[in-house]
């Protein structure tokens, strides 16, 4: 059996945890600077990212610094499609600089969750990406409308699960608000990691199981546990058999 990657959501302002983080995970997420970070942190992040043989991912966000892009924001064509261009932009002037190629993208926080559901959204998306020209992977949830359509438009896709989250038997994350959605427990991690590697099931938030096909599992940089949580995994992972 073939183990996942682990990805990151890196460069949100957590410059000590991300570079401590990075010894332990395969991808690195780069907030793009449109809900955390800017210019300086990407460069920075995607520098630690070099130095562990990390793969880089962009992390576009809705334009939302005030709720850290986990708002859903309405916007037209032409503002929505500016707005991806704008932040991608400075991430491939970043990598052309470092001379390191792109790896994969994968959105952040409502944006993610607004691709997963709004097929029309998910092609403005990726029009930017054939605009720009970007062979990359792009990342998303198993039943999402963005890897379907990506994969309709022959994009490489990879599908991704959660190990600091808590499920619903529908498939979709417990929101943020759920009491125990987000796991900031160690061994409560390590749990959840175990029953993936067993079957491809976890148990959910409201009390069933569910079957999770995926082929990377994430963790998040802003979790308050986030080092120690990424190298109990890493540990695992690598003792696995």
């Amino acid at each position: 059996m073939s183990l996942p990657y682990i990805n990151a959501d890196v460069g949100e302002g957590l410059d000590e945890v991300d570079e401590r983080l990075m010894p332990f995970i395969d991808w690195a997420n780069i907030a793009c600077g449109a809900h955390a970070g800017d210019p300086d942190t990407l460069l920075m992040s995607a520098k630690a990212a070099l130095l562990n043989q990390v793969k880089i991912g962009a992390h576009p966000s809705y334009p939302d610094r005030e709720h850290f892009g986990r708002v859903s924001i309405h916007m037209d064509r032409q503002a929505f499609q500016k707005s991806m261009r704008d932040q991608l932009g400075v991430f491939i002037r970043i990598m052309k600089r470092l001379n390191v190629p792109l790896n994969h993208i994968k959105p952040h926080g409502a944006l993610y969750h607004d691709l997963s559901k709004n097929e029309e959204l998910s092609h403005w998306f990726l029009d930017v990406i054939e605009d720009l020209s970007l062979d990359i992977i792009i990342v998303s949830s198993p039943q999402s409308k963005l890897l379907a359509s990506a994969q309709e438009r022959s994009h490489r896709t990879s599908r991704e699960g959660f190990l600091d989250r808590r499920y619903l038997s529908d498939g979709n994350l417990a929101t943020r608000d759920m009491v125990q959605s987000v796991i900031t427990d160690v061994e409560a991690v390590l749990t959840q990691l175990s029953q993936w590697l067993k079957n491809r099931k976890v148990d959910t938030l409201d009390g069933g199981q569910l079957k999770l096909d995926v082929d990377t599992l994430c963790l998040h940089g802003d979790n308050p546990n986030a080092f120690e949580i990424a190298r109990a995994v890493r540990d695992k992972l690598n003792h696995y058999e």
